[in-house]
């Protein structure tokens, strides 16, 4: 292992409307974001991002043009006052250089809304994505085979089950999901590359004692999924991101959290172009 818009919405939907109004204090529920989109999400780092694969490489980890898939719920589709990950990972893949493109059937955020996102380097930002507010792993299951024919991909970013841990789905059941998911995933491209999130706390205690066991198995799957020609890499979110710092109600990161996930995305796209660095 190296480690557009819905037409439809589900009803698990409402459940986090409900949610939403009772969010725990590491929350801000009238919606003040501390989003500044003034924000230098410029890297630095003194590691070698030849040798070093904890670090956040300098340069672009790879050479020529690939399609990046962002896959997910709400985490990965975010709101109209919150750009998601996508937005500090395109800033910093410009800033290396790299060629790419954003792809996915989705190119809002919730309830159709578009965020203002900044340009940078005299570029609009691409908002292609495939997360879905509210879904959870089995919906992103049922969903796959209609979205993926829309659009080519080479690598994937996947960020799924957070749902399936506050509805109470078992875990063993969303980790199924899940691998349903990259199955599907390599039938439209037998060569995918899966970057596979350990997914991010919450504010609530007792769905984080339901998340760390599911991210266990999320590492076994892969270890069972890698394969030469598809890599399963591990991303690490749970132990990157601080519920009581990088939340901003309890469930979905706040830019700092935003720029610390896109800066795990990026290390991961680093280790698949460096995979004996795992070994």
């Amino acid at each position: 292992m190296f480690r557009h818009g819905a037409s439809t919405v589900p009803l698990t939907v409402l459940f986090f409307n409900l949610l939403m109004a009772c969010s725990p204090e590491t929350g801000d529920m009238d919606g003040d974001t501390d989003s500044d989109s003034g924000t230098d999400t410029s890297l630095e780092t003194d590691s070698d991002p030849e040798t070093d694969t904890g670090s956040v490489p300098l340069s672009c980890p790879w050479e020529g043009m690939i399609e990046i898939l962002p896959l997910g719920d709400s985490i990965t589709q975010g709101d109209a006052e919150h750009f998601t990950y996508r937005y500090p990972l395109w800033q910093m893949l410009l800033e290396r250089a790299c060629a790419f493109d954003f792809v996915g059937s989705m190119n809002t955020n919730r309830y159709d809304s578009v965020p203002d996102w900044p340009d940078f380097q005299g570029q609009p930002f691409d908002p292609d994505h495939e997360g879905h507010w509210g879904w959870t792993t089995r919906e992103l299951v049922d969903g796959l085979p209609d979205w993926l024919p829309l659009y080519s991909f080479d690598v994937v970013l996947l960020h799924a089950g957070t749902n399936d841990i506050f509805l109470e789905e078992t875990l063993e059941n969303a980790t199924a999901n899940v691998e349903q998911m990259v199955d599907i995933l390599r039938q439209s491209n037998p060569d995918a590359v899966i970057l596979l999130a350990q997914i991010i706390p919450t504010g609530y205690a007792t769905e984080n004692e339901r998340i760390v066991p599911f991210n266990g198995m999320l590492e076994e799957l892969a270890d069972e999924l890698d394969d030469e020609d598809s890599p399963v890499i591990v991303v690490d979110m749970y132990n990157a991101l601080d519920p009581e710092i990088h939340l901003w109600d309890g469930l979905h990161p706040n830019e700092e959290g935003e720029t610390i996930m896109a800066e795990e995305w990026l290390r991961g796209l680093a280790e698949w172009q460096s995979p004996e660095a795992d070994e």
